[in-house]
């Protein structure tokens, strides 16, 4: 389940990357004091968005680990 997740989070990271850089020029005049294909910002945005989504996909496998029976026992 994490290798699926952390696959999909790199695809769209990389998507979303992609998509960036080509419409950087449209992107130029609603941002202020930052080039629109600064390496340094989108970067951190990817940085960001893979970590995020990796701590999301770690959610599930934990959960899984619990039994059923003995939860609803235990109440």
């Amino acid at each position: 389940m994490l290798v699926e997740g952390t696959a999909l989070a790199v695809a769209g990271v990389a998507f979303g990357a992609a998509v960036t850089l080509a419409s950087s020029r449209v992107l130029g005049g609603l941002l202020y004091d930052v080039a629109p294909a600064d390496p340094t910002v989108i970067a951190s945005a990817c940085a960001v968005l893979t970590a995020t989504s990796i701590a999301a996909a770690l959610l599930p496998p934990r959960a899984c680990r619990v039994d059923p029976i003995e939860t609803l026992r235990a109440e």
